[in-house]
């Protein structure tokens, strides 16, 4: 793309390697554009992600979850018998994707849910609600969390979260009518409660304290199911749910906790079925909350994801990606011999957990920089920090995406992401050398850009118009990268990173997109 500047001089640029500013352009262009900017934000509303093990069949609506400009972008499945799944857009054009490079359709969920596309992110207590499509809902279930025909009239119901399994990634869910089924967490929707001003979910965490301040959640559901079976559950108790009360101990026998409330009668509920109001508490103890009802989140800054076939050793340190009291809590492995990967606590305790539902610890990652957990979130552009520990970053590879020696200089460095892999969940990383490594997305930290206010991404879908306000990112290193190879790169150019200029063309053969500056 052609880009003249202020002082009068143009030079052509890789798109990528440019801003466009919003704030110039018609509104029917600026809403165009902001649409295109935003299509990955909304695919994610429709499209889920799905298990490895997942097989798409032709007519499958997907998106494409790769990192280039086909980012987001809908279209249709046309082909699944070579290495990748074939898919045309909606353009006419069509490109191979390997399966974990692809989201799937499904349906707009009820009011007030929502996909989760994370295990992680489902907590005992929350609403559930089952895909209606039970076509898909079938082909969403796997070895390990298969689906039998009495499920089938569930679809579309709604539920209660009351747990993961011990071992296997399902997510455990109570209809109404006592049936409980476990779902792979993909063939799901979720609703959270919001919680009261002040409250904070009351886990095994929090310690509790005679006299706390607490209220009942407002699902009467919720609360009768996350009751009833271990702490025991009377009609009457419904009269409080969403109400506030005084916590008074402990049952002798279970987990029940004792409420007081305002009428002078006091009962027994679950712990997950509180919420504990940190604004009447003592500043040390409102801390030492804060940082438990925080821990999962403190949690993925140091410790990620890993593929499938990651096999854990002695001594990992890891983080529980369960749903229950142990949910953010780390350990470090003691077993692995037998169907699940065997925990201890810092406190002592020790549960099994299956692979997929543990996070691995890694270094903190270089200033500026943070882990992503989502391979659609790396973008061309970014920059990318490899992990500095060999062992781990081996460890890390797949089959599809292996590592040989000749990487290992390269742990550590920091490159430019160029795309990803055509087959295989590879993110291709250019270094300052000039070599270019495919890494799993775990093993990268990455950086973002921040663009100057009013400037968006300028992508092939933004058709640009000559006169177009742009500016050039500000790092040397990733508009050089993402320039030479397609457009070519003189060295005068690096002067202009970061300036203002306006489009004035493209090039005839190439990305190139001329811009020209004030000079």
């Amino acid at each position: 793309i052609r880009v003249k500047f202020s002082d009068g001089h143009w030079w052509s640029f890789h798109p990528q390697a440019l801003l466009i500013n919003l704030d110039t352009l018609p509104l029917e262009r600026k809403e165009l554009i902001e649409q295109s900017a935003n299509i990955q934000q909304e695919a994610l509303g429709c499209y889920v992600p799905v298990h490895p093990t997942f097989k798409f069949q032709i007519s499958d609506q997907v998106a494409a979850h790769s990192n280039d400009a086909y980012s987001g972008l809908a279209g249709v499945v046309i082909g699944t018998e070579q290495a990748g799944i074939d898919v045309r857009f909606w353009d006419g054009d069509w490109r191979s994707f390997h399966p974990q490079a692809l989201l799937i359709k499904v349906e707009e969920p009820p009011e007030g849910f929502f996909p989760i596309n994370d295990i992680f992110k489902f907590q005992i207590g929350d609403e559930a609600a089952v895909l209606s499509n039970l076509e898909l809902a079938r082909r969403m279930a796997t070895e390990e969390r298969s689906w039998n025909d009495e499920m089938d009239p569930y679809v579309g119901q709604i539920g209660v979260v009351i747990g993961t399994d011990p071992v296997g990634p399902g997510i455990r869910v109570n209809f109404s009518d006592g049936q409980r089924w476990s779902f792979q967490p993909q063939s799901l929707f979720i609703k959270k409660e919001e919680p009261p001003e002040g409250f904070v979910d009351f886990d095994v965490t929090s310690k509790f304290l005679n006299g706390d301040q607490v209220v009942v959640r407002n699902s009467l559901e919720v609360v009768r199911v996350l009751t009833e079976e271990e702490v025991g559950w009377e009609e009457e108790m419904g009269a409080y749910v969403g109400q506030v009360g005084k916590l008074m101990g402990a049952d002798s026998v279970g987990p029940g906790i004792r409420v007081k409330f305002s009428d002078g009668h006091w009962w027994s509920f679950h712990p997950q079925a509180l919420l504990i109001n940190l604004d009447t508490l003592p500043l040390e103890r409102k801390e030492l909350i804060e940082q438990s009802a925080n821990i999962q989140q403190e949690a993925l800054g140091c410790y990620v994801p890993v593929h499938p076939t990651f096999k854990f050793q002695i001594s990992d340190q890891v983080a529980a990606h369960s749903n229950d009291a142990y949910s953010g809590l780390a350990g470090v492995v003691i077993g692995t011999e037998q169907a699940g990967i065997d925990v201890r606590f810092w406190d002592g305790d020790w549960r099994s957990f299956h692979p997929q539902a543990l996070l691995i610890k890694v270094e903190e990652p270089p200033e500026g920089f943070f882990p992503i957990n989502d391979i659609f979130k790396f973008q061309i552009g970014d920059e990318a920090a490899v992990l500095s520990n060999l062992e781990l970053a081996r460890r890390m590879a797949t089959e599809e995406r292996s590592w040989n020696d000749e990487m290992d200089p390269y742990v550590g460095q920091i490159g430019v992401v160029i795309g990803t892999d055509p087959v295989g969940p590879g993110i291709r990383v250019n270094f300052s050398d000039g070599q270019r490594w495919s890494f799993q997305p775990q093993s990268l930290f990455i950086k973002k850009e921040e663009p100057p206010e009013g400037f968006v991404d300028f992508d092939v879908t933004s058709k640009f118009l000559n006169g177009d306000q742009v500016v050039v990112r500000n790092s040397l290193e990733v508009v050089r990268v993402l320039t030479e190879e397609e457009v070519g790169w003189e060295e005068e150019m690096g002067a202009y990173v970061g300036q203002v200029g306006k489009l004035m063309g493209a090039d005839s053969v190439g990305p190139g997109i001329r811009v020209k500056f004030s000079d």
